[in-house]
């Protein structure tokens, strides 16, 4: 695999890198994903999030994706001009410009502009640069939903187009609450000689954050079905902990 791919596309679609807007520019990159799959690549575009060089495809909504570290990023377009392919990165085309005007060569930083006066319009060329694995972004995972605006791809069960909370009771209850984290929060300090106070505020919050984190990754990313009960369970080990540094010696029933 080398830049020859991207320089089949450019010659297969000529106006394209010469127009160099960022709408033709993301279309050159959705047709160069298209061929490195036809010959059996693992290709997908890059996702981006709000802040950063991108393009947004009409009809794209922002949505949560996954990032490479777990966690959860918006989604807000496309790079125009880098890509996935079999599990690494590339920049696939040099001076692609990301706006849907055209940009001039300025001989004064940042070295371009909107106005034709500057210098020469500025044309992209085909590119096939691997970007080193320790600068890669956790928040632009592949692009990889199985519909909808950018591209279709494999795998992934698509989130809302919109985040949606849980309400109160798909986290739990007041009875939950009491039940779970009230009871045997109070019985705990108690049993550590102890009364609840300011500190005690912690263990009902971080509960229900996680709570809230998980069942929120369960609707948006199709994730497996959330353990209320096992989340609470884990915080209660934490506070037992801080207790039986506390108090050395100290050792709780099993619950």
């Amino acid at each position: 695999m080398s830049k020859k791919i991207v320089e089949d596309v450019s010659r297969e679609n000529p106006d394209l890198l010469p127009t160099n807007l960022g709408s033709t520019c993301y279309r050159h990159t959705v047709l160069l994903v298209e061929k490195l799959r036809a010959l059996g690549h693992d290709a997908y575009l890059m996702c981006k999030s709000p802040g950063e060089g991108q393009y947004t495809p009409p009809g794209f909504v922002s949505r949560p994706v996954r990032g490479l570290d777990g966690k959860l990023y918006v989604c807000s377009g496309v790079s125009h001009d880098a890509i996935w392919c079999d599990r690494k990165q590339f920049d696939t085309l040099a001076s692609a410009n990301e706006h849907d005007r055209p940009i001039y060569r300025k001989q004064q930083e940042p070295f371009w502009s909107f106005n034709p006066a500057d210098g020469p319009r500025i044309v992209a060329s085909p590119a096939w640069n691997e970007i080193a694995a320790e600068h890669w972004r956790n928040n632009n995972p592949p692009f990889v939903e199985t519909s909808g605006p950018p591209i279709p791809g494999p795998g992934v069960p698509q989130p809302p187009s919109s985040i949606v909370f849980p309400s109160y009771g798909e986290l739990g209850d007041d009875a939950f609450f009491r039940q779970m984290i009230g009871v045997p929060l109070q019985a705990d300090m108690a049993h550590a000689g102890e009364a609840l106070n300011d500190g005690s505020s912690v263990w009902f919050s971080r509960a229900t954050y996680l709570l809230l984190v998980a069942k929120m990754r369960e609707k948006m990313l199709g994730g497996p079905a959330i353990d209320p009960n096992a989340i609470v369970r884990d915080v209660r080990e934490e506070w037992r902990a801080v207790l039986k540094l506390n108090h050395p010696g100290l050792e709780f029933p099993p619950f």
